[in-house]
C-alpha cells in the first residue's frame, strides 16, 4: 500500500515538474486585418470619431500598413534604412490622419501615440530582462 502511494505522489511531482518547466506558449501573432482594427478601434474610441472620419481613418491606416509590409517584405536593408524608411511612412501616416481630425482630435491622437510608444518601451525593457535572465 506504501508503495502505490508513494508511486503515484512521485507520478505528480513529475508531472508538475514537467509543466512547469515546459516553455512558455509563443504569443499569438495577430493578422494585419486584427491589428487594423485594433487600432482603429483605439482611435475611435479615444477620439471618438465620426463615421466618415473612422472610414477615412481605417483607408489611411490601410495604405500605411501595406507600405509597412512592403517595406519588410522587400530586400532586407541595413536595420537603419527601414527604421528611416518606416518612420517617413508613420510621419507621412500622421500628417494625413490630422487632415481628417479635429485640432482637438488631434490632440488626442498624439497623446494615444505617445501612449502606445510608453508601452512599447516596456515591453521591450521586459523582454530584454528576460533575455538577460536566461543567457540569451
Amino acid at each position: 500500500m506504501k508503495t502505490i502511494k508513494l508511486a503515484t505522489i512521485l507520478c505528480l511531482l513529475m508531472s508538475a515538474i514537467s509543466v512547469f518547466s515546459q516553455p512558455e506558449t509563443e504569443r499569438v501573432r495577430k493578422t494585419p486585418e486584427e491589428k487594423l482594427k485594433m487600432q482603429l478601434n483605439a482611435i475611435n474610441k479615444e477620439c471618438n470619431l465620426s463615421n466618415e472620419q473612422s472610414v477615412k481613418v481605417e483607408k489611411i491606416l490601410s495604405n500605411s500598413q501595406q507600405e509597412l509590409q512592403a517595406l519588410r517584405d522587400k530586400k532586407p536593408a541595413q536595420r537603419g534604412e527601414r527604421l528611416i524608411e518606416a518612420k517617413t511612412i508613420a510621419d507621412k501616416q500622421n500628417e494625413e490622419i490630422k487632415k481628417v481630425l479635429t485640432a482637438e482630435q488631434f490632440t488626442k491622437y498624439t497623446a494615444l501615440l505617445e501612449k502606445q510608444k510608453e508601452k512599447m518601451r516596456e515591453r521591450m525593457m521586459e523582454r530584454s530582462g528576460e533575455a538577460k535572465e536566461t543567457g540569451e
